[in-house]
């Protein structure tokens, strides 16, 4: 969600331009440099959440430190931390994509629109699929991921009124 919002506001700023090149090489660069910042912040989060589980772990058995690192556990709980930094990653080249490939196939004008809608229906999308999974409010949640999102856009629109006036 975050590298989605990210990446719509650097399509936004980059619109100002009312060049195609320029919205595709700078939502791309900043999409691409977003997506692996999210996957190795997730990461290093992942691996140090992990490590200290585990140290929490060896210190309520009464263990020699380290001792639960050489385990199939500990390298099964490291390899799935693994797992979720890239699909952190993968989340964030798809944002990327949904919101650039409008310019590559329609007019300055209509893949501004097409985008910033394709965008908060993604991020409605997400909002209430969490929700689904957790079984609360999801329409509601949609929604409300959805409003960050037209947030997001108007700060962006807001900011390239001003610099571009």
């Amino acid at each position: 969600m975050d590298g989605l919002l990210t990446v719509l506001g650097i399509m936004i700023g980059a619109s100002a331009t009312g060049s195609t090149t320029i919205v595709l090489l700078t939502t791309l660069s900043g999409g691409l440099a977003g997506a692996f910042g999210n996957m190795a912040g997730a990461l290093v989060a992942e691996e140090i959440d992990v490590s200290a589980c585990f140290e929490l772990l060896e210190k309520k058995m009464e263990a020699k430190k380290g001792w639960l690192t050489n385990t199939r556990l500990f390298r099964k709980t490291k390899k799935e931390a693994h797992k979720k930094s890239m699909i952190d990653g993968a989340a964030t080249l798809l944002g990327v994509s949904i919101t650039v490939w409008p310019f590559v196939v329609l007019p300055f004008e209509t893949a501004f629109l097409t985008s910033l809608a394709l965008s908060l229906s993604t991020l409605f999308f997400v909002g209430y699929s969490l929700q689904t999974i957790s079984k609360k409010k999801a329409v509601y949640m949609g929604f409300k991921v959805a409003l960050l999102g037209l947030l997001t856009a108007l700060v962006a629109e807001s900011v390239r009124f001003v610099l571009h006036a």
